[in-house]
């Protein structure tokens, strides 16, 4: 028994700023076989016979499957409230750390400091902290991470936040960032993977360089309720990292150094596959797109994209090999669009292939103020016959040149086209009306419009159903309404 727990902690991955040493006694009575659980999904499970009785040094013995009566021993960190340590420009780092009247006084202290699972490290809020970037040492567990936050009026400013080596069960909540590093971080170079990673409730700004980047391997990251402004570079990089939820967020005047960086950004640079972006206000996105899409997997969805140039774009960057997969775009609303909204680049992707990826685009509204300059609202012609782009249920209106420039394998029915001066496909059941919308971002449809109930649930790789909650895909007569607004 001695020897197979020692080979277990054996076999754990160990910290690169610090070692843990963890050491459990189980005392046995009675026959029993268990299985050892460990705190992190990654962790190998093992079964072992031992007789049961009193368990020690951390270990808790719960019902679970997998062992031959029922029961397991967790080795690691069981849900618990932690510790909450405080940090104040006040204050001093030989104090306890533990009230506010006896805080750490720099982010220094906290970045040689572990936290255990379930701790939260809180800075006093409207305080700046400069000198150093938070770098957290140490990881939470699944389910019970460690939080950095602030307390008091406001936020804490800090200058940025850097990931070290494979941190991960992270929450990041109501925080300043600004300075000229990226703002928010993991190690690029690293190798392992960061994951279980919260950003939300912040404010992220006025940085020469980017608002967020996470690495190559990262994933289930969220991003959430943040306010990204003022940035040289993209809002957010999502490089080579997968599924990153990127959710109700404000996104704007991203790429404000373009000129001088000499190469696209954009509001959310998608790097990476399998990404969820809903709920974001993008506008004043320069330098690219609002969204630039490059893998397959994503969906994006709820958006509202405004006061800028162009909301979509698809360049192939997708390691997966052919077919990629599909991406899909539906639910979003865009106005006051100066460029183009969907531009599909026929550029090779990083295995030396054309690309494989496709898209279903269906039940947006799309508003554009273009006047004709940047060519097609849909630009779709470089779609090779290995991919396919499916639109649906969308609105096109306001003033732009050339509609719509299709491909051999692409469908495109059941949209309304209004504003166009050329280029006007010719879907099944399209049509070609004013809109007469309300006011954005409202975008409803009046009483009788003849885009009531003209949509279609016959869309590829989309569920519609029938409701009036207002969900995304939810139609309450007896087929979807065209646009992004159903009728409840």
């Amino acid at each position: 028994m001695a020897h197979m727990l020692k080979q277990y902690f054996s076999n754990q991955t160990k910290r690169t700023k610090q070692i843990t040493v963890v050491l459990v006694v189980v005392i046995v009575a009675g026959i029993g076989t268990y299985l050892l659980v460990g705190s992190h999904a990654a962790t190998p499970y093992a079964s072992i016979t031992a007789d049961s009785g009193t368990l020690g040094g951390g270990a808790t013995s719960q019902s679970c499957s997998g062992a031959s009566d029922g029961n397991c021993v967790q080795f690691g960190a069981a849900p618990s409230n932690g510790t909450t340590y405080y940090v104040s420009p006040n204050g001093s780092d030989s104090n306890s750390g533990t009230s506010t009247s006896s805080p750490w006084q720099t982010v220094s202290k906290v970045d040689n400091f572990c936290p255990k699972a379930g701790d939260t490290v809180l800075f006093q809020g409207g305080q700046t902290f400069s000198g150093t970037d938070l770098e957290p040492p140490c990881s939470g567990v699944s389910g019970n991470p460690i939080t950095y936050a602030s307390y008091g009026s406001g936020r804490a400013i800090l200058t940025d936040v850097w990931l070290p080596t494979g941190n991960h069960d992270l929450v990041f909540d109501n925080l300043e960032l600004t300075s000229n590093n990226q703002l928010f971080s993991s190690c690029a170079g690293c190798n392992l993977p960061h994951y279980n990673i919260t950003l939300e409730n912040s404010y992220l700004h006025n940085t020469s360089n980017l608002g967020v980047q996470s690495a190559p391997l990262d994933h289930n990251w969220l991003i959430e309720g943040n306010t990204i402004e003022h940035t040289g570079d993209s809002g957010i990089l999502v490089y080579y990292s997968s599924n990153i939820t990127i959710t109700h967020n404000s996104i704007s005047y991203t790429g404000e150094d373009v000129a001088s960086i000499g190469y696209g950004t954009h509001g959310i640079y998608a790097k990476g596959p399998d990404e969820t972006i809903s709920y974001n206000d993008f506008s004043h996105n320069l330098g690219g797109q609002s969204i630039s899409i490059r893998a397959h997997g994503d969906y994006i969805y709820g958006n509202t994209i405004h006061d800028t140039d162009n909301p979509f774009s698809f360049f192939d960057y997708d390691l997966a090999s052919a077919p990629q997969g599909t991406s899909y775009i539906y639910d979003n609303k865009t106005w006051n669009i100066s460029g183009y909204i969907f531009y599909y680049d026929n550029q090779d992707n990083p295995n030396g292939q054309p690309p494989t990826v496709s898209f279903v685009i269906a039940n947006n509204t799309f508003s554009l103020d273009s006047n004709g300059s940047e060519g097609q609202a849909f630009n779709l012609s470089k779609v090779s016959s290995n991919a396919n782009v499916t639109m649906a249920n969308n609105i096109v209106t306001g003033s732009y040149g050339t509609a719509y420039a299709g491909c051999s394998s692409c469908g495109e029915y059941n949209n309304d086209w209004y504003g166009g001066t050329g280029g006007i496909p010719n879907g099944k059941n399209d049509l070609f009306v004013n809109p007469d919308l309300s006011a954005a971002p409202t975008f409803g449809l009046p009483a009788g419009s003849s885009l009531i109930d003209a949509g279609t649930t016959n869309v590829p790789g989309l569920t519609y159903t029938h409701g009036t909650g207002g969900q995304p895909l939810q139609y309450a007569g007896s087929s979807p309404d065209i646009g992004a607004v159903d009728s409840q």
